[in-house]
């Protein structure tokens, strides 16, 4: 699984192999689609690093996994506690949700609603 790591002020993410920083105004594009929560426990995110004791760190997930044809796109990414993204892994959101947490994540930010697709529309 692709995570991107690294606390806020050095986002990293790990592109074939290899580590590459990030546009810091990326994440801050991705965390601004739920004002700072994560997108599956609603929970408020902090910038410390992803660890077991710090399990409401930021990270970035794909909503639809890259492994089940998820796209490498702003639609794709968002904004995850480290233990609901750790817990995820490569799973499909409609898969590692209830049917009802799925169809109540936020409308406004753009998700796709149909349990089958996997590309979403941007918001």
């Amino acid at each position: 699984m692709k995570r991107i790591l690294g606390g806020f002020k050095n986002p990293r993410v790990k592109v074939q192999g290899y580590w590459i920083t990030i546009d810091i105004n990326l994440r801050a594009c991705i965390l601004g689609k739920t004002q700072g929560n994560c997108i599956y426990c609603w929970r408020k995110l902090n910038f410390g690093k992803p660890r077991m004791k710090n399990p409401t760190a930021f990270t970035v997930d794909h909503f639809i996994p890259k492994i089940l044809g998820g796209v490498e796109a702003l639609e794709n990414l968002v904004p995850a506690c480290h233990e609901c993204n750790n817990s995820k892994g490569n799973t499909h959101p409609k898969d590692w949700l209830s049917a009802e947490t799925y169809t109540q994540l936020p409308k406004e930010l753009g998700l796709a609603y149909n349990l089958g697709a996997t590309q979403m529309p941007i918001s």
